[in-house]
């Protein structure tokens, strides 16, 4: 007899500790220190840090501007600082949580303002649009403020795109003013250790949605595009080393009556796979459904001579 679907629990922009226990493991550090208004952990040449950004605080350099477009940038830039400041250049992995995220405001989407801030952010700081850029995902959460999470190395990673999908970064205007600033996955080495962080990941072919309304369908194209990043992981290392069976996984579901769906595709998909820990957000798009990122640490062969 199969296992009831677990529950859903609702996504608290406050409390997304789920989502960064496994990057934080990585420090192997317990105890936070702080840096500006940052909390970091370091270790193993790691950096994990936290930050939130409100969006009324009381130094908006421009009115004209939308809140959050703003508080994105303040908060990227923010991050960046701590990152140059401590010898960790190499941002990896992000995790972004805001409030209201597919609602139109100031004639702009949220997500749509937030992807302006990110990228200007990007390029104040230096950092390059379209190359060594991080995994990540930005999910709609229920209570007020920007939080970040972020994993930085001393060491560059690896940016990874899915064969199936326009890179992000090159999304047509359609999507926004400002593309999405992330790769699909990074993959980071550290001497005989990789990891995989898959940023979150939906049912996109190319650039458009697929299947709307049916969270069944979207879970099943969201598994090909995993099975299609992992497969990328396993060509850059030159070896089999990623499988999807090992990895541990993040499942947002937008709406908690899709649940038992969305968890019959993944029991099919990987039969008594017991690492999936599901979320309640909003996806980026408003016609998701369901987004589902995964991490996982593997022995490092690398590529084959």
């Amino acid at each position: 007899m199969r296992e009831p679907a677990p529950r859903v629990a609702r996504l608290d922009p406050l409390q997304p500790e789920l989502a960064w226990k496994s990057a934080l493991q990585l420090t192997g550090r317990d105890q936070p220190h702080s840096w500006e208004d940052l909390q970091c952990w370091e270790g193993n040449d790691l950096l994990f840090g936290t930050l939130r950004q409100d969006e009324d605080w009381a130094t908006r350099s421009d009115a004209d501007k939308p809140a959050l477009e703003q508080a994105t940038e303040a908060a990227f830039r923010a991050m960046f600082r701590c990152l140059d400041a401590k010898g960790y250049p190499h941002l990896v992995r992000v995790w972004s949580y805001l409030p209201r995220i597919n609602v139109l405001e100031a004639g702009l989407e949220r997500y749509r303002q937030f992807n302006i801030g990110r990228q200007t952010a990007f390029a104040a700081s230096g950092r390059s649009l379209t190359d060594a850029l991080p995994a990540a995902s930005a999910l709609g959460g229920r209570e007020d403020g920007l939080r970040l999470g972020f994993l930085a190395s001393r060491d560059p990673a690896c940016s990874l795109e899915n064969p199936r999908q326009v890179s992000a970064y090159c999304y047509p205007k359609a999507y926004g003013p400002r593309s999405p600033t992330f790769a699909r996955a990074a993959l980071m080495t550290q001497a005989d250790m990789a990891c995989l962080f898959i940023s979150g990941t939906a049912a996109i072919m190319g650039h458009r949605s697929l299947h709307p309304g049916d969270a069944s369908t979207q879970t099943r194209e969201t598994i090909i595009n995993l099975q299609a990043v992992i497969a990328e992981a396993n060509r850059i290392q030159g070896a089999q080393a990623f499988f999807a069976e090992r990895l541990e996984y993040l499942i947002y579901v937008r709406h908690a009556t899709d649940l038992d769906a969305v968890a019959a595709e993944l029991e099919t998909w990987l039969p008594g796979h017991r690492r999936w820990h599901f979320m309640q957000a909003d996806i980026c798009r408003r016609e998701l459904l369901v987004e589902i990122e995964a991490i996982g640490p593997t022995r490092h062969r690398g590529p084959s001579a």
